[in-house]
């Protein structure tokens, strides 16, 4: 099955179009380019166990710097006011907070859900809840 995708050739200047058409990718999934939100099938897991990896309170991990990755951490709150703060950066340095979770019953689990950049870091942190072991895919 072909994907196709337009295109437009410009000058060094970026101020003329010297030509125009479509591009297209006939090879297998793994070499076509992934589409705007759209996840790449790049490194996909196709057998065995899933990778998994602890992530540390507060505390950035890098889980993957070769592939974007879906993570699933169950947290597990020890009191009912409990909250698990979720936080990305490119660079372990700058974080941005994604969510802040409260789930509402005492000792509830909640499976955190986080799609990771291939090299980016990741950082829960969390106040009177433990997190359980990250699997990633």
């Amino acid at each position: 099955m072909a994907t196709t995708y337009a295109y437009e050739l410009l000058n060094p200047e970026q101020n003329e179009v010297k030509d125009s058409g479509v591009l297209s990718f006939t090879g297998a999934a793994a070499v076509i380019p992934a589409t705007l939100n759209q996840v790449s099938p790049k490194g996909t897991v196709t057998s065995g166990a899933l990778p998994t990896q602890q992530l540390v309170t507060a505390t950035g991990a890098q889980v993957s710097t070769t592939r974007d990755v879906e993570t699933h951490t169950p947290c597990t709150l020890t009191n009912a006011a409990g909250t698990i703060t979720v936080a990305l950066s490119p660079d372990n340095v700058t974080y941005s907070t994604l969510a802040v979770v409260t789930p509402a019953v005492n000792a509830s689990i909640t499976d955190v859900v986080v799609r990771v950049p291939a090299g980016w870091y990741i950082k829960l942190t969390v106040s009177q809840a433990t997190l359980g072991l990250t699997t990633y895919y």
